[in-house]
C-alpha cells in the first residue's frame, strides 16, 4: 500500500489508530459513536488534510485486510467491510 500510495496512506492509517469512534464512510444521523472518512480526508476536509481519491485507498486497505485476517479479526473487518 505504501508503494502505491505513499505517505498519503501513512497518513490515513496514523489517523485511524488515534480514533475512539468506528470509522465510517457516512456518519449515522446524531451519531456520537462515528467518525467518517471522507469528512477527515474527503472534500469537506482542510485542503491541506485532503487525499485524491480517499474512497479507493480505503476500499483497497479493507480488501487487503479482508484478505490477510482470520478468525476473529476476520469477522471484524467483515462487518465493517460492509459499511465501506
Amino acid at each position: 500500500m505504501r508503494a502505491k500510495y505513499g505517505e498519503e496512506v501513512d497518513k490515513l492509517l496514523s489517523w485511524a489508530v488515534k480514533q475512539r469512534k468506528v470509522i465510517v464512510k457516512e456518519n449515522e444521523p446524531y451519531s456520537d459513536r462515528q467518525i467518517a472518512w471522507p469528512d477527515a480526508f474527503g472534500d469537506g476536509a482542510e485542503i491541506t488534510d485532503q487525499i485524491d481519491n480517499i474512497d479507493g485507498i480505503v476500499g483497497e486497505l479493507m480488501a487487503y485486510l479482508m484478505s490477510f485476517t482470520t478468525g476473529e479479526g476476520a469477522m471484524m473487518v467483515w462487518k465493517h467491510g460492509a459499511d465501506c
